[in-house]
């Protein structure tokens, strides 16, 4: 992971829950996941732009899709400083309230950071 790409820790054990789903029926895929996820995040760029997360979250953190998994997706933010966040990621099922309470961990992190 580089500097400017940084995984919180509750991106973390999301990623670790999503894996351990995945593996239950394919652990070649959920290996895969990991690689994609990671790469989906990895590709951010100043200049990249994709949706607000949620009304109900600050406007700066944004939602974007794993690539190759549909439904997958991450939440990120660009801190001031101009490093990259992922501050949750999500598989298809979770409710919104989950998503948020999970992003919130993130931010939380990033404070902490």
């Amino acid at each position: 992971m580089s500097k400017t790409h940084v995984i919180t820790f509750a991106a973390q054990d999301d990623m670790e829950e999503i894996y351990d789903f995945i593996a239950g029926d394919n652990i070649t895929r959920a290996d895969e996941f990991i690689e994609a996820a990671v790469s989906s995040f990895e590709d951010l760029r100043p200049n990249t732009t994709f949706k607000r997360a949620h009304r109900l979250l600050p406007d700066y953190v944004r939602e974007m899709p794993v690539k190759g998994f549909e439904g997958y997706t991450l939440r990120a933010t660009r801190h001031q400083d101009g490093r990259f966040f992922m501050l949750s990621a999500h598989r298809p099922g979770r409710s919104t309230k989950n998503k948020n309470f999970r992003t919130q961990r993130g931010l939380r992190d990033v404070d902490e950071m």
